[in-house]
């Protein structure tokens, strides 16, 4: 039965939504988007190195990993992913790569080219890793991390990997995103060529303060958690005006966070994109160029998500440039 008191009913299923417990008017329900919540034991992120940064630290009021993907797409927003089953997982760690992958050719001057990576590839093998057989909807945090430090990720002009609209969104379709969630069926010529492109580094975030220091170093996130919030159309709020989103809801969903800043009013601010095409936190203008289909959250609601899988991300293994010939 659909519930009668959630007007945004119909988004949420048709981003890969399914409502486990329906709340009333004015009550928290909970929706599941592909993320199954922290393992109670965890090999994965126990292995992973402990996060510090090391050195010098740039003092900063704030960190956008956008003004790097904004110099490679022509001074235009990357446009948002749109998933349609329960693949947050493998879209929140394929945006987060996107923007990584930005900021190691502008930043760091890598000599790559800065492309759409095919999140669909890790996100097969983290379930895979996950132990999950077939396909199916969902993953971990922990495992699409490791399976972007093991297995890597190729770019999505590869030739022979599927096509995928920009309608509402990047979106690769549904009967795609099922297909390519069985990680054991995923081809041997694409694991070959998306092993040469590997993170370096991956390490859990354990509060909002290690959050911050990540994103003051360009280090993008992955955020899998049951941080959710009723309204969709967040509202702008403070001045400068943003889009802070509260925690009035359950959402059992991975996003990815690429920017943050110290706000006069609120303080350490995060920003979190989302994967639900770029209209579904509403469209009204921002005031830090911030890309469509997202929100900020605060220090406190950071501190919630990383009570489950916050992962940060080093640097990465990028697409090498073309080698251009000029003989005839």
């Amino acid at each position: 039965m659909i519930d009668q008191f959630e007007p945004n009913y119909d988004l949420l299923k048709s981003v890969g939504g399914h409502l486990l417990t329906q709340g009333h008017s004015g009550i928290a329900r909970t929706w599941n988007f592909g993320y199954f919540g922290a393992p109670m034991v965890d090999p994965i992120a126990d292995a992973m190195p402990e996060f510090k940064i090391i050195g010098y630290e740039e003092d900063k009021k704030s960190a956008f990993l956008w003004d790097f993907s904004l110099k490679a797409n022509n001074n235009q927003h990357f446009l948002t992913f749109r998933q349609e089953t329960g693949s947050c997982v493998g879209n929140g760690l394929g945006q987060a790569i996107w923007y990584l992958s930005a900021v190691e050719v502008f930043r760091l001057k890598d000599p790559e080219q800065v492309l759409l990576p095919f999140w669909l590839l890790p996100y097969g093998k983290s379930r895979q890793i996950a132990g999950m057989r077939g396909q199916g909807e969902g993953s971990f945090g922990s495992a699409a991390a490791e399976a972007m430090r093991v297995e890597g990720i190729i770019p999505a002009n590869t030739e022979g990997l599927p096509p995928y609209t920009t309608t509402d969104g990047i979106c690769f379709g549904s009967k795609t995103e099922m297909i390519w969630s069985d990680g054991a069926k995923i081809p041997e010529k694409f694991l070959t060529e998306s092993r040469k492109h590997l993170v370096k580094t991956t390490s859990k975030i354990r509060n909002a303060g290690e959050a911050k220091a990540a994103l003051k170093n360009y280090y993008p996130l992955t955020c899998a958690s049951n941080f959710g919030t009723k309204t969709m159309d967040v509202p702008m709020v403070g001045s400068p005006g943003v889009k802070i989103a509260k925690r009035t809801d359950t959402w059992g969903h991975q996003m990815s966070c690429i920017g943050w800043m110290e706000h006069p009013e609120f303080g350490d601010l995060f920003y979190i994109l989302n994967s639900w095409g770029p209209g579904a936190h509403g469209t009204e203008p921002t005031n830090y160029n911030e890309p469509p289909g997202g929100f900020w959250i605060t220090s406190e609601s950071m501190d919630f998500m990383c009570r489950d899988e916050v992962f940060a991300f080093s640097q990465f293994d990028g697409f090498p440039a073309q080698n251009f010939s000029w003989r005839l």
